[in-house]
């Protein structure tokens, strides 16, 4: 879906939920948004809900473990460069949730995450995300195909035209 409106105009909304987690945070916070903003709002949900299935594909960040990570930690002083784990090596099994970092497995665990920080930035959530995307298995470097393909989606051989003939 291509957004009809406002500052993204012409651009995707998969592309919106990796690079502008902010502005996505600021859609989903909205209890009753009017056309279009409901229809970003459903693409969103159903893209996170995507995002959230992906399996992690990164290895875990114990030391001299090889295994694959299934979640991920942030903690307070370092909190937009989330640890990945398996289960074998998670540190924080025993901890009391109040003195250990907070487990990350949503992309909205994310973003209630850095909302909970104090100044927080725009940029924050995105550090954050990309993070999470590219454990993920999300490339380096973003194109409408990468996009559609990180989310499952079938690529349009001409999708470029149609962003050109919504955006004049």
């Amino acid at each position: 879906m291509i957004i009809p409106f406002g500052k993204y105009r012409g651009k995707s909304v998969e592309w919106l939920v990796l690079k502008r987690p902010d502005y996505v945070k600021w859609i989903l916070d909205q209890p009753a948004p009017t056309w279009p903003l409901a229809g970003v709002k459903s693409e969103a949900l159903r893209l996170i809900s995507r995002f959230d299935a992906k399996p992690i594909v990164k290895p875990c960040s114990g030391s001299n473990c090889s295994k694959t990570a299934i979640r991920f930690t942030a903690y307070e002083g370092d909190w937009y460069y989330p640890n990945a784990w398996c289960e074998t090596c998670y540190p924080y099994r025993d901890f009391p949730a109040s003195l250990g970092p907070t487990d990350i497995v949503t992309y909205k665990d994310v973003l209630k995450f850095v909302r909970q920080r104090y100044d927080v930035r725009d940029g924050d959530y995105r550090a954050a995300i990309d993070t999470i995307a590219s454990a993920k298995g999300f490339p380096e470097r973003s194109s409408p195909a990468r996009l559609k393909e990180f989310f499952g989606e079938d690529v349009e051989p001409d999708a470029g035209e149609a962003v050109s003939q919504l955006v004049r």
